[in-house]
């Protein structure tokens, strides 16, 4: 397939916060300590975060922030610019998943923070020649806990999926059908399709929200398998 190549990304790079609250923050072994001591309590019991998001894109960093915000949780969001290990256009689940990981686990290290997260959107293909837009969110933390979750999935118009099979990026797609520059940054395609009665980062909360439940109740999660590489 055309464009089918890893992006590199440079985690010293584009590197940008917004802060959640901002209480008078302890020093930074404190802090460390705290955050990281016993690895079945609850987020929401970990005292001031600094939560790293493996992309730039200002849709997924809020979407972030304003799950963080909602659980009324204090943290630092930071979105760092990473590889994500996978084709510009990832193509079904395994290459998506696998790309929404890289991303947790690179963000995580190059920020030195407390929680990652990783995004990462892709194109699932059906045998009967139609395709759905789909994605995964990772969650990944420094004390050892992993969450994956899949992000629900959208039907592609039968032109897209086509255009997709020879080769093309969805996001250049939509951009031209929707005449917006960069509509990943904005409503994206389920904003389009759904006239605006769904925003991408409301679907991007959603799924955030979801891949940090272990992370609230990890009494209810005991033992969770690491996720693989």
């Amino acid at each position: 397939m055309g464009n089918r190549h890893a992006v590199e990304g440079h985690p010293a790079q584009g590197v940008h916060g917004a802060v959640v609250k901002s209480p008078s923050r302890p020093d930074e072994p404190a802090h460390r300590a705290a955050a990281t001591q016993g690895a079945d309590r609850p987020l929401t019991e970990r005292g001031r975060l600094r939560v790293a998001v493996g992309s730039n894109n200002p849709v997924k960093v809020e979407a972030v922030r304003a799950v963080l915000a909602r659980l009324g949780l204090s943290a630092q969001v930071v979105g760092v610019a990473v590889s994500s290990g996978v084709p510009e256009q990832p193509v079904g689940d395994d290459e998506t998943r696998r790309g929404a990981l890289n991303r947790a686990r690179g963000a995580l290290a190059a920020a030195g923070a407390d929680l990652s997260v990783g995004i990462e959107a892709g194109v699932a293909f059906a045998a009967h020649g139609g395709a759905e837009a789909m994605g995964y969110c990772a969650a990944v933390s420094r004390w050892g806990r992993t969450s994956v979750v899949r992000m629900p999935a959208l039907p592609l118009p039968p032109a897209l999926a086509a255009a997709l099979r020879q080769g093309a990026e969805l996001g250049p797609l939509v951009d031209q059908l929707s005449g917006q520059v960069l509509s990943k940054q904005q409503g994206g395609l389920v904003g389009y399709l759904t006239r605006g009665a769904v925003h991408r980062q409301a679907v991007t909360e959603l799924a955030v929200a979801y891949a940090l439940v272990p992370f609230l109740h990890p009494e209810l999660y005991p033992d969770e398998p690491a996720a693989p590489r």
